[in-house]
């Protein structure tokens, strides 16, 4: 890479601060701040004295959890560690429950480190800037691997970081914000490790010059970057996202893989230079769950005694398993349900997919003709 080419990708990479900046100006370099405080006045004590701040209801009453659960955990975890004491338990609630395993407090995330040095109003609104642009670099560094023109891996870049589920979440959960971010670099580490083997096993053996002799170096810098990401994603302190991120990232790994079969898959996958790839991807899930432990096992370890976990058995969730109707519901969220059709959605629960025989025939048969149609269309959109 040219002296040119490199001031240029680092133009690129501060641009990406462009937009984040223009969206959340008023909430960073501004007066206001991202905490929804007008929904605070849906309950007491606020609510007696709405009147007299000129509150009718609140803006977006979907916000809520962000003013009234993710600002108390911030809240408490930095008064805790200014007085010096490690936010281990949380003595506010109930009688006192863990702190520090829930993991969606995200102390433990650098880019939470914020919310130490700035004040909680202002920390919230330069969190989301932060998530945003490294969502948008690193978007863009996966598509300049993929071989994108830097224009494209541009778009691409801005693209995801301007996508409605990323913004969205930076105003109700910045977890999720956080730990999404950090999907598209492992998805580039993923692409340069199964690159590096393929150009390793296609490079002439007699080559002993060839560049390729290099590669195995390489590979073990792409599995220490993909192994540093997925631990800071872990940290990000939303383990649903954690989940997805890993699903997501076996997918991928398993298709480019076999798309780099250029022989017959049986005698391709006995062999045993065909698996390497996949040791390092798993080596580097493995180190990755291990830098993120500090969080993890923790989570782990707290969650395994809740009452919801000791009641699951087997019987008991086989009985909550989708409908098939529902699993369309899974790509196409909005294609049976909106906010406030109890009924409608009432028909995709297996518990109601016999009305009671009070209701009308026409219900009946609108729930019939639903889940006709949603079988078919679930099987449609998975394939």
């Amino acid at each position: 890479m040219g002296r040119k080419s490199f001031l240029s990708h680092i133009l690129i990479i501060f641009g990406f601060l462009l937009l984040p900046l223009l969206l959340y100006g008023p909430v960073t370099l501004g007066s206001k701040t991202m905490l929804p405080v007008d929904n605070l006045f849906q309950w007491e004590p606020w609510a007696s004295q709405a009147a007299n701040y000129g509150i009718d209801q609140p803006q977006n009453p979907l916000l809520t959890d962000l003013i009234i659960e993710n600002y108390a955990w911030k809240r408490f975890a930095v008064n805790e560690i200014r007085n010096g004491r490690i936010p281990l338990w949380n003595p506010d609630l109930f009688a006192g429950m863990p702190f520090l395993a829930t993991g969606q407090h995200s102390m433990l995330y650098p880019f939470s480190w914020l919310f130490l040095f700035l004040p909680l109003t202002k920390a919230y609104g330069w969190y989301a800037v932060s998530q945003v642009w490294l969502a948008g670099v690193l978007a863009f560094v996966f598509g300049r691997v993929l071989g994108m023109r830097r224009a494209s891996a541009v778009i691409a870049g801005l693209v995801y970081q301007g996508s409605g589920f990323l913004l969205a979440s930076t105003a109700v959960f910045p977890m999720i914000s956080g730990a999404a971010a950090w999907l598209p670099l492992l998805l580039a580490c993923i692409e340069l490790v199964i690159r590096d083997w393929r150009l390793e096993i296609e490079a002439p053996i007699s080559n002993l010059q060839s560049p390729i002799s290099n590669r195995p170096r390489l590979t073990v810098l792409w599995v220490a970057v993909g192994s540093i990401a997925l631990g800071l994603q872990i940290l990000a302190g939303h383990i649903e996202i954690t989940y997805y991120t890993l699903l997501v990232m076996g997918i991928y790994a398993l298709w480019r893989w076999l798309a780099s079969v250029k022989r017959p898959l049986s005698s391709f996958i006995i062999h045993p230079s065909s698996l390497k790839p996949l040791g390092w991807l798993l080596g580097m899930v493995l180190v990755g769950l291990m830098l993120g432990g500090i969080q993890f096992v923790p989570f782990l370890r707290w969650v395994r005694p809740t009452s919801a976990a000791a009641r699951r058995r087997w019987h008991a969730g086989a009985q909550l398993r989708f409908p098939g109707a529902a699993g369309v519901g899974l790509c196409h969220a909005q294609l049976f349900w909106q906010s406030g059709d109890a009924k409608l959605y009432g028909c995709l629960h297996r518990q109601n997919r016999r009305p009671a025989r009070n209701q009308r025939m026409g219900h009946q048969k609108l729930c019939r003709r639903r889940r006709v149609f949603g079988d078919f269309a679930a099987v449609f959109s998975f394939a």
